[in-house]
């Protein structure tokens, strides 16, 4: 078979090539789809994590990097001109150990994620979630990907405090589990702000990767991660009980698993096209749908509380996304300044002009 032309079927490279409408619509489709396949697999293994279903993690964690190594496998053994970056890669060890601490942020993050289903619930969860804009803007600043703004500082320890204040509303708070949840966090920021440098150009274009390549060679030290993390908790969870569990709802793990491919895919996807801090912004939006979904349909209590700290922070984040998209409005870092320019801008001055 002919070697792929470096970047032909380059969906990345397609795709920041677009202009207008065209790029507004790809963007859509990508988040929405990112947001459609997320919230379904965060409410399965909600389902699995808890009433003894499949209470696991370790294990869940090692079957979804299974599935997503051989899914892409699969698909490179199908049609390999899709991986794109494969024909100029040099796949020697230090390339495979740059995967090692991307894998073990994955692996940790996913593990302590399930295991806090167990101990909050879902909407809770995503409340907590609003400070991964917060932890990925600090992992950027020391990885040289974003440089520090007061701006930025200012609305970003605003988006915590009031993730604090929908932390101090919950009824079923436990501590433990918050601990786990913010843990599981730390984790995937810095899993997010180290894919994102493995999939830039940061490092010369011979280091580049497109999002099928970057889950090939991820899950599988991933699954070996979890492994690892699994054999000291081996007495606590034996295979024999873990094999019963699994043939009790094995149609559900299945569907986890297959949605776990997906999702491994999309947000390489999404991170590759919108970078780290955009592709959190874009969590938030999930969030959203999810604590809605949470308390309207599974019927879980979101306090008044809650309410205002999590609507407080979402309005933070918002002013935030707004401060990203028009930083020419914040040269002098003055936070009220820049957000009067882009009003008088945006509102008064247009208004003026549909004056007769």
């Amino acid at each position: 078979m002919a070697p792929v032309e470096p970047g032909k079927l380059d969906f990345v490279a397609k795709f920041e090539k677009l202009q207008g409408a065209k790029k507004i619509t790809a963007t859509a489709c990508i988040i929405s789809t990112y947001i459609i396949v997320s919230a379904t697999m965060i409410q399965t293994n909600s389902w699995l994590m808890k009433n003894d279903h499949f209470p696991y993690p370790p294990v869940l964690a090692m079957l979804h990097m299974f599935s997503s190594f051989f899914g892409t496998l699969a698909m490179y053994g199908v049609c390999p001109s899709l991986f794109t970056a494969m024909p100029t890669l040099v796949i020697d060890r230090w390339f495979l150990l740059k995967f090692v601490p991307l894998a073990g942020c994955f692996a940790s993050s996913m593990i302590l994620s399930n295991m806090s289903y167990m101990y909050i619930s879902v909407a809770f969860i995503q409340m907590l979630k609003e400070a991964n804009i917060g932890l990925c803007y600090v992992f950027s600043l020391a990885t040289g990907l974003e440089k520090g703004t007061k701006t930025a500082s200012i609305l970003l320890s605003l988006v915590f405090l009031f993730t604090l204040v929908a932390a101090k509303g919950e009824i079923h708070f436990v501590l433990m589990g918050v601990f786990i949840q913010l843990g599981s966090q730390c984790f995937e920021c810095s899993k997010i702000v180290m894919q994102n440098l493995l999939m830039s150009n940061k490092n010369g274009p011979a280091t580049k990767l497109d999002p099928l390549t970057t889950v090939l060679f991820m899950a599988p030290t991933c699954f070996v991660f979890s492994v690892f993390l699994y054999l000291p908790k081996m007495a606590e969870m034996p295979p024999s009980l873990v094999l019963s569990h699994a043939m009790a709802c094995w149609p559900q793990l299945l569907i986890s698993c297959v949605i776990a491919i997906f999702l491994n895919v999309l947000i390489c996807i999404t991170i590759a096209t919108i970078q780290g801090v955009g592709f959190v912004l874009i969590g938030v939006v999930k969030d959203i749908t999810i604590v809605c979904v949470s308390a309207a349909l599974m019927g879980e209590v979101i306090t008044p509380m809650q309410a205002i700290g999590f609507s407080s922070a979402l309005v933070c984040v918002v002013l935030y996304s707004t401060y990203k998209m028009n930083k020419q409005h914040f040269e002098e870092d003055d936070l009220v300044k820049g957000f009067t320019s882009i009003i008088d801008e945006n509102f008064v001055n247009k208004g003026k002009k549909m004056l007769p």
